[in-house]
């Protein structure tokens, strides 16, 4: 891990700030304290400038958002009967017991392959040119392997020992939109190679193959079942048209007569395909469905439908379980956006800061490419981009609420008087409110030089003025592609 660590004590007007290097903390093995102290702690990918620790100092509710609380003695006398732990912490000799990718002999076999390396490579020279060479996340360019004993040889007495577990709410979303991404890379594989011919199977099966408009609607939102059941219909009918055929050929013989092997044969399998169908709530194909499924004999002839159906068997229920993975991973990617608060403040990024709001933005520029890769994230992001309840929703005016809301009121001026430096091109209200339109109507007020000669602009704070020029340089440069 790497980062920083800030703390807060009780009665005390500072924040600690400590700069984590895999289990160090600014070169030191641990953090100490009075065990009578109670504290609060918070991990951040940035050093927190000096206006967001003044923020957080002075602001009470953002310190107990992002910062979590430890009372040293209640934790130490949860954890010395060996019963019960505090909430969040726990004796460091059981640090491995909790924390995924520290064992006593190191990373166990599910973390030793991360996307962050555990060791120093070589750099391919051919492969790093696209920028320069240069990561975009230098503080994760090698990830130390720690383990526990490594963790105790540090430290003199261990039964004083504590380890706190801090969010990193960043982190994890930056994992999930990572996870997300790759499940669509997988499922994009998947279409590319079979993709078009699952859809020519499926057209073949819906136009030769037996009726299947009237499945229950529990059945047609199931992809297993309605795969079982448009089997079973098309089992039942064969079975059907081989009674007939066999009544035909046989009549008059020994074969074709009531109570015949050949005859409780045929009647057996029909009446237990009809159980099968009975059990999903489905009726037996009707003589009219008969009638219509032997008329489209000469279509499956042509387009080769056993086939088409063994191909769909195969291979659909592979493409709706890529697709449920995709659901998936994208419902806990938008539940954990949500979980974000809107101002870039509160998670400890100061929108004033040009490199710290430009690494949000990537961030966010990140999520919103893979959210909106689908129709449900498409969605989400239309709904939070016209009510700004998250992150992603403030992301177009850096972050900041109070500043979109200004904007918000120069546009409005606008279309009501009018800009006077504008050559007859007015706003139209369509395009004003149009959401789609966000970033387009963002670039427009960005780009008038009167905005900041406004009375609502020379009435905001001078952090949020901050802010707009810092959201000016991004527009106009690496943020460009955040608000495209």
């Amino acid at each position: 891990m790497a980062g920083f660590t800030c703390g807060w004590k009780k009665g005390e007007q500072r924040l600690d700030e400590y700069r984590v290097e895999g289990a160090t903390f600014s070169g030191a093995p641990h953090l100490t304290y009075s065990t009578h102290a109670s504290i609060a702690l918070a991990y951040s990918s940035v050093q927190w400038t000096d206006r967001i620790r003044e923020y957080m100092l002075e602001n009470t509710d953002a310190r107990q958002r992002l910062m979590r609380p430890v009372n040293l003695m209640a934790a130490l006398n949860a954890t010395a009967n060996g019963t019960s732990f505090s909430a969040h912490a726990g004796p460091l000799t059981q640090l491995a017991e909790h924390v995924a990718d520290i064992t006593p002999n190191g990373a166990i076999d599910g973390f030793t392959t991360t996307t962050v390396s555990t060791v120093e490579r070589e750099i391919d020279s051919e492969n790093s040119e696209g920028d320069g060479g240069v990561s975009a996340y230098e503080l994760l360019a090698v990830k130390p392997e720690i383990t526990q004993d490594s963790v105790l040889a540090t430290v003199e007495h261990h039964d004083e020992a504590l380890f706190v577990a801090l969010d990193d709410d960043l982190g994890i979303v930056n994992d999930l939109t990572m996870a997300l991404m790759g499940r669509q890379a997988e499922l994009e594989a998947f279409n590319d190679e079979y993709g078009h011919p699952l859809e020519v199977a499926q057209v073949a099966q819906t136009l030769c193959g037996p009726d299947d408009s009237d499945l229950p609607q529990a059945i047609r939102d199931d992809p297993e079942l309605r795969i079982q059941a448009k089997e079973l219909l098309q089992q039942r009918l064969e079975a059907q048209q081989a009674q007939e055929m066999s009544n035909a050929v046989n009549r008059g013989s020994p074969f074709g007569q009531q109570g015949s092997t050949l005859q409780r044969h045929h009647e057996e399998r029909l009446e237990t395909i009809d159980s099968n169908l009975e059990a999903l709530g489905i009726e037996p194909p009707s003589s009219d469905d008969m009638e219509a499924w032997k008329g489209k004999r000469q279509w499956r002839d042509d387009v080769r439908y056993d086939e088409a159906v063994d191909f769909i068997a195969t291979y659909q229920p592979r493409l709706e379980r890529l697709q449920q993975h995709v659901d998936s991973i994208l419902e806990d990617t938008l539940t954990w956006l949500e979980r974000l608060p809107f101002e870039g403040e509160a998670i400890g990024y100061d929108p004033c800061d040009q490199p710290q709001s430009q690494q949000l933005m990537d961030l966010c520029a990140f999520c919103i490419e893979s959210v909106g890769a689908s129709e449900k994230g498409r969605e989400w992001l239309t709904r939070t981009f016209r009510e700004r309840d998250t992150l992603i929703g403030t992301s177009f005016y850096n972050f900041s609420p109070t500043l979109a809301q200004a904007l918000d009121q120069v546009a409005l001026q606008w279309l009501i008087a009018g800009d006077p430096d504008d050559q007859g091109e007015g706003v139209e209200m369509g395009d004003l409110l149009n959401v789609g339109n966000v970033a387009v109507n963002l670039g427009t007020v960005l780009g008038y030089e009167h905005v900041q000669q406004s009375k609502v602009f020379q009435a905001l704070a001078p952090h949020i003025r901050d802010t707009f020029e810092v959201l000016k340089q991004a527009a106009a440069g690496r943020g460009k592609p955040v608000g495209k």
